[in-house]
Parts: structure tokens; C-alpha cells; sequence
């Protein structure tokens, strides 16, 4: 199980370098490194049941794609999840090729922009629509 474990976290920062090298235009103008992150992976069944039996409810799913391509092929899917009273939040990552996944961050104590929420979309949503 442990060299599951390693072999999954080994392809994901792999997988990670070589995305951050054939990120598109838009990336390479930073000035970005690499950083491992700590994560903690297991099935995805069990990501989800410690999801359950802490409370948190999926808020939305998003793809990674090649080379930080919008129009790249998915190469992994992010999950973020918050708690019931939207103080906590989880992101978990699966490859699809895996039967792992991984909690990428658990946080505490969210504050909210509540001005933003208000409106019920980000500022730049409001902005597009009203022109």
C-alpha cells in the first residue's frame, strides 16, 4: 500500500513539473518555482467517507489540464469541499488513471468577502454582464 502511496505522490509531482514546463504563455511571464506540498492520499473511497463523517459536502469539481492549457486534455480533477457552516474547507485531487486520491489542504476558520457574496458573483462576473 505504502509504495501505492509513494508511486501516486511520485506521478503526481511529475506530473506537476512537466505541466509547470509546458505551462502556457500566460504562466511563463511569472516568476513561479516549484514547492512540494505536503497531501495525504488514500482510495477514493475513503477520501470520501473521511469527507462524510467530517461533514463536508462537495461545493464544486474543476479539471487540471495539460500544460495549464484551457483547451489542454484533463489530467487530473480537483474536488473542493466546505463543512455545513462554510467555516472549513477540503481540496482532494484524483488522476484519473489512479485509484487514489489526495487531500491536498484541509483549512479553518474561512472568512468570507462578504461584499462579493452579496452580489451572489465575483466583481469581474458583475462587471462582464452590466457591458
Amino acid at each position: 500500500m505504502k509504495k501505492t502511496v509513494y508511486a501516486f505522490i511520485t506521478a503526481l509531482i511529475l506530473l506537476t513539473i512537466a505541466s509547470i514546463v509546458k505551462a502556457n504563455e500566460d504562466l511563463r511571464a511569472y516568476n513561479f518555482h516549484i514547492q512540494e506540498l505536503p497531501a495525504v492520499c488514500g482510495t477514493q473511497n475513503e477520501v470520501e467517507k473521511y469527507a462524510e463523517d467530517n461533514n463536508y459536502v462537495v461545493l464544486n469539481y474543476s479539471l487540471g489540464r495539460e500544460g495549464s492549457d484551457p483547451t489542454g486534455q484533463p489530467v487530473f480533477v480537483v474536488t473542493y469541499y466546505v463543512n455545513e457552516d462554510v467555516t472549513q474547507t477540503m481540496a482532494t485531487v484524483v488522476v484519473p488513471s489512479s485509484d487514489s486520491a489526495c487531500i491536498l489542504y484541509i483549512t479553518y476558520d474561512v472568512i468570507h468577502n462578504e461584499k462579493e457574496l452579496r452580489k451572489g458573483k465575483p466583481a469581474k462576473w458583475q462587471k462582464e454582464k452590466n457591458e
